[in-house]
């Protein structure tokens, strides 16, 4: 499929091509000539309602050859520790922060910790986290956020 030559017809805003889908962004209704799964119509006026949205930012421009948004998907948890014994609390602390030179849960999956109990990862590493909390029966709650990639963890 020739996505230069997509984008290019009449009704059609943008092609958007991420990791999970094809997206064509349309000025009109849906055209009839696509019968592929993988290509998601969506009309311009509902873009930044689409229950994909932060899959959408993620993806590249064809028209523009480059990325819709600065903008990532980020899972920021809040945990608490409070009902685990010391020497459990010990344990998971080690694990996720790491301890005598060894690196943490959090080096190896790139995440940052923000403040006491408060962590903030990329969406695509955020079900290992989730596991891990669960793993070590800790209490947490996770939000879906979107923000700059520059300010997201310096």
């Amino acid at each position: 499929m020739d996505l230069s030559a997509l984008a290019a017809q009449p009704g059609i805003t943008d092609v958007l091509v991420s990791e999970q889908a094809l997206y064509v962004i349309t000025t009109g209704p849906e055209p009839l000539v696509f019968s592929d799964k993988d290509v998601v119509f969506v009309h311009e006026d509902e873009l930044l309602s689409h229950k994909n949205l932060p899959d959408i930012l993620q993806a590249e421009s064809v028209k523009r050859n480059k990325r819709v948004s600065r903008l990532r998907s980020y899972v920021l948890y809040e945990y608490s520790l409070i009902e685990l014994e010391a020497s459990d609390k010990q344990r998971f602390s080690h694990a996720l922060n790491g301890t005598g030179g060894r690196k943490g849960l959090l080096d190896e999956l790139g995440a940052q910790r923000i403040g006491r109990g408060v962590v903030i990862i990329t969406e695509q590493y955020a079900q290992q986290l989730t596991a891990f909390f669960d793993d070590h029966n800790v209490t947490y709650r996770a939000r879906n956020i979107l923000m700059e990639e520059d300010n997201a963890t310096e």
